[in-house]
């Protein structure tokens, strides 16, 4: 292959050079430069819904104004994705329940010995106190470990690198909504792609019968083909006059018996729609168990979140109270080890419950495409 000839095959599959579309900007310069420029043309079709470059830009544009107000800039979590968020969350209440607890075991040990000089408790109960503390201690250590775990696991995620404290909140609903199964299934038809392939399957059945119909009796086919030849020492002299040599072919076809295959065609078309309903139905009976059991969890996990919200603050109630009687020696230790246990469970429960309560709205939201806390389509 010639020199020539490398170089035309070069243009062809790799194109030319060209240092001027090597530019130093960024994806949303590029974005805004693209909507500046297309103006109010169609950007995204959805159904009925449509949107212009224009638009796009300008909703972006105030969501960026939105997160600069508040504070957004580079480097700063703007938001957290379950699992790790949570786990995170988890880590630094474990870490919050073992500090009270040893900074609690500890009061409650000065008190015993007081006590016990006075004569008014047991070295059994010092002993038991002393117990707890150390594993109070031990406790505190690994939720120390779990937190730093959980905390690298975040910002490697996220891609932060400085060494920045994270400290989460409670993401306690304001006001949970009641989502109703029939509104829920119906946004899933009207939003998701699954529906309207229901619909699709369906037209392409009814297809196949009209085509396999069609093609029955009496059909002839004609074909023709016409063609060059040519050679050369390279590439361009393959298209300088190539009728020298020309090749012209007329075929024609038509059969006069098919013995019955155009009927049996058709009736397995019909046999194949037939099947093709039966599925759809089924698929989509599915379609609205998935929505219907996804909202009966909902609402079931809805109710969870509030009695363990109300079974944590009852428990942090009941310990307080166990405790100043303990001091006042109006109950005992083992008492007293059992409310500090009912407490603690019952806080790792409410933040169970926050990340199940969590996963399965999102998880509502993603099969609609529907946010039922501001009723609009995703």
């Amino acid at each position: 292959m010639d020199i020539e000839t490398r170089s035309v095959l070069r243009g062809v599959l790799i194109g030319s050079r060209d240092p001027s579309l090597l530019r130093n900007e960024v994806l949303a310069d590029i974005f805004t430069a693209s909507a500046a420029e297309a103006g109010d043309k169609v950007l995204y079709r959805s159904g009925d819904r449509t949107m212009t470059w224009r638009e796009a830009d300008e909703l972006t544009t105030r969501l960026a104004r939105r997160l600069a107000a508040i504070g957004a800039g580079p480097g700063k979590v703007l938001g957290l994705w379950m699992p790790r968020g949570i786990d995170l969350l988890l880590a630094q209440v474990n870490q919050q329940i073992s500090e009270t607890n040893l900074k609690n075991t500890r009061d409650i040990l000065a008190i015993a010995r007081e006590k016990f000089e006075l004569g008014k408790t047991s070295r059994n109960e010092i002993l038991q106190l002393q117990l707890e503390q150390l594993k109070a201690e031990k406790a505190l250590g690994t939720a120390r470990r779990d937190l730093e775990i959980a905390t690298l696991n975040l910002k490697a995620y996220t891609g932060l690198q400085q060494d920045l404290p994270l400290s989460l909140q409670e993401p306690v609903p304001a006001a949970p909504p009641n989502i109703s199964a029939e509104t829920a299934i119906d946004e899933a038809f009207a939003n998701r792609a699954d529906a309207i392939g229901f619909g699709r399957r369906a037209l392409e059945a009814e297809r196949n019968v009209a085509e396999a119909a069609k093609q029955r009796g009496l059909r002839a086919t004609l074909t023709a083909n016409l063609g060059y030849s040519n050679r050369g020492q390279n590439i361009g002299d393959l298209y300088q006059q190539p009728q020298n040599q020309e090749l012209v072919s007329l075929e024609f076809t038509m059969p006069i018996l098919d013995w019955g295959r155009g009927q049996s065609s058709l009736k397995t078309a019909q046999a194949n729609r037939q099947l093709a309903q039966y599925s759809i139905e089924q698929d989509k009976q599915n379609f609205r168990q998935a929505i219907y059991t996804q909202v009966t969890l909902f609402d079931m996990l809805k109710s969870q979140l509030s009695l363990t919200q109300q079974a944590d603050a009852i428990a942090a109630e009941k310990y307080q109270i166990a405790r100043e009687r303990y001091v006042l020696g109006d109950l005992s230790i083992t008492d007293l080890s059992i409310a500090f246990a009912e407490k603690d469970q019952a806080r790792r429960d409410f933040v169970g419950a926050l990340r199940e309560y969590w996963t399965a709205f999102y998880q509502l939201r993603k099969l609609t495409l529907y946010d039922f806390e501001k009723q609009q389509k995703l």
